[in-house]
């Protein structure tokens, strides 16, 4: 990718949507896969329940939209932190030479 296209675009956005793929790799321990069970488990059962399961997919999509936008500001944050952290290091180097 071009410096100037990804100066241009937003480069980190299309990091954090997948558009630019650093790492394929889901957590993959005991904890992650019994609560997605768990998560499995009770949208079953409140999908079964009379009258609440569309309230229940609407509640759960917007959770989805409310925590990916905090997500994503909270992956660009890390991100240009850890810049930031480089960039005194490398110039602190630089300054001790």
């Amino acid at each position: 990718m071009e410096l100037e296209k990804m100066l241009k675009d937003d480069f980190l956005k299309q990091i954090y949507y997948g558009e630019v793929y650093l790492s394929r790799e889901n957590p993959d321990t005991p904890e992650y896969q019994k609560i997605l069970q768990k998560i499995r488990n009770l949208s079953e059962k409140i999908r079964r329940e009379r009258g609440i399961g569309k309230y229940f997919e609407e509640y759960n999509e917007a959770i989805a939209i409310k925590e990916s936008m905090e997500t994503e500001l909270h992956f660009k944050l890390g991100f240009k932190t850890a810049v930031r952290l480089l960039v005194y290091g490398l110039n602190d180097k630089l300054d001790i030479e």
